[in-house]
């Protein structure tokens, strides 16, 4: 019975780094995150809203504190002032079964999923992805 369980299959949401597994975790239907990043030549915080939905990867919406060049006017269903940030909400853009993200220098970026924040190393390039594997090699995998 136990044999059983080690090759079932469970979908995994994995963050990975130039190659190398850095985090992972088992989720079921639907998970969200986030990723946060301080714009390079605003120097302000940006943020992006995903969610993962079977093995797709979908953006949802954006907060961020001012305009800038080649910022949209509008995106999505919806956008409006909270709080001191523009949100642009709706924007339900597929993305597929893996983000691919390259840091900046001085962008500070992180992720943030469950009550979890990721910092992402400066100058390097991650790669959020889904798949589904046995529950044996999801737990190898967030066990890094």
């Amino acid at each position: 019975m136990i044999g059983v369980l080690f090759i079932f299959p469970v979908q995994v949401f994995t963050v990975s780094r130039e190659g190398t597994v850095i985090d992972a975790f088992i989720y079921r239907d639907q998970i969200n995150f986030s990723v946060q990043w301080k714009h390079s030549v605003e120097k302000e915080i940006w943020e992006e809203f995903f969610s993962i939905e079977g093995n797709d990867i979908t953006m949802n919406s954006t907060r961020f504190k001012t305009f800038g060049a080649g910022v949209p006017s509008s995106a999505g269903t919806d956008t409006y002032v909270k709080d001191g940030w523009v949100y642009m909400v709706g924007i339900n853009r597929e993305i597929g079964e893996e983000l691919a993200i390259r840091t900046g220098k001085d962008t500070n970026y992180q992720m943030k999923y469950h009550n979890d924040r990721l910092k992402l190393d400066a100058q390097t390039s991650y790669h959020i992805q889904t798949d589904k594997v046995s529950f044996s090699k999801a737990i190898f995998l967030m066990m890094r």
